[in-house]
Formats: structure tokens, C-alpha cells, sequence
């Protein structure tokens, strides 16, 4: 049962970094972005290591400048649901 959870916890942080990663990329080149609902339904089934990830790459790698105008309150709650 135990190994099933982890399976579980894989698949839904790979599908995290995947949508954050696509919506950063979609924000930078001006396309439709991935609605924050989805995104945060993602965090919420488990995703939130992916997320933070994701966010953490983007960052680090200059993709995306305006990585500190994030809001606060996404940032809290990306770290609160992991916890």
C-alpha cells in the first residue's frame, strides 16, 4: 500500500512541474496561461514539491525575470500544503 502512495505522490509533482514550468514558459511568450485553479488543485492532490520545484528552476535558470514580484500569499501557500 505504501509503495502505491509514493507511485502516487510521483506521478502528481511530475504533473506539478510540468503545468508550473508551461505556465511560466506561457507567461513569458504572452500565450493563454494555465488557470490558477488547475494549478492549485494540482498543489492541493499532492503536487506541491513539483511546484516548488518548478518555481525554484525558473527562478534560478533567469527563464523568467519577475520571479520576485510572486505574491506572497501563492508562496505561503505552495510551502503550507507540502507541509
Amino acid at each position: 500500500m505504501d509503495r502505491h502512495i509514493y507511485i502516487y505522490l510521483l506521478i502528481v509533482n511530475v504533473i506539478a512541474f510540468i503545468l508550473y514550468g508551461a505556465d511560466k514558459y506561457k507567461a513569458k511568450h504572452h500565450y493563454w496561461r494555465i488557470s490558477e485553479k488547475t494549478l492549485f488543485a494540482v498543489t492541493i492532490a499532492g503536487g506541491g514539491v513539483g511546484a516548488l520545484i518548478a518555481g525554484i528552476i525558473i527562478g534560478v535558470s533567469g527563464i523568467i525575470k519577475n520571479t520576485s514580484e510572486l505574491k506572497p500569499f501563492a508562496e505561503i501557500g505552495v510551502v503550507m500544503i507540502m507541509f
